[in-house]
């Protein structure tokens, strides 16, 4: 039992080190790329709830017009907030407070530049709360599955005798 998960972690550790010790730039690069994604899956299953799977052709083409604009809003916000730093396996409590910061931001601004500024109307407002709702589930779900795997990955070769150091101080 104990082989094969050696065996499972030595594996996944081979396959994961290339992307492990990319240079910073690329890996925010990617980060970036998948919250791209990650929006774009949101605003989708958005329209899908709102329209109940059947989105009709005229909604199709504003929502792919208005997503440009859409994405550099949420990208901004993603930046600023500075959700675009760190390593998702030491994800933190303060990496989900800047979640939903830049889902709301991004939604409120969205909001601003596609109904305010540009005058489009037409684009329905239930899609951006719908929108940062999902994309604050898939970037907790992306970033607690990595922390969490990471972990698990961690636990799997311990196997020690536990012992307490005493007089050390605070080292």
């Amino acid at each position: 039992m104990e082989q094969g998960r050696s065996l499972l972690r030595n594996g996944v550790s081979r396959a994961l080190e290339p992307f492990l010790h990319l240079p910073s730039g690329i890996r925010r690069l990617f980060i970036s790329g998948v919250f791209l994604v990650e929006l774009a899956v949101a605003t989708f299953l958005a329209f899908n709830v709102l329209f109940e799977g059947i989105i009709p052709a005229e909604f199709v083409s504003l929502g792919l017009s208005a997503f440009g604009y859409v994405a550099a809003v949420y990208l901004a916000c993603y930046f600023l907030v500075g959700a675009h730093r760190g390593l998702w396996s030491f994800t933190g409590i303060h990496d989900f407070i800047k979640i939903p910061v830049v889902a709301l931001a991004g939604g409120a601004g969205s909001f601003a530049l596609v109904h305010h500024i540009l005058g489009w109307t037409s684009y329905p407002r239930s899609i951006y709360i719908l929108t940062a709702v999902f994309l604050f589930v898939l970037m907790s779900v992306d970033r607690g599955g990595v922390r969490l795997l990471r972990q698990w990955f961690q636990g799997l070769g311990k196997h020690g005798t536990p012992v307490v150091i005493v007089g050390a101080g605070r080292a």
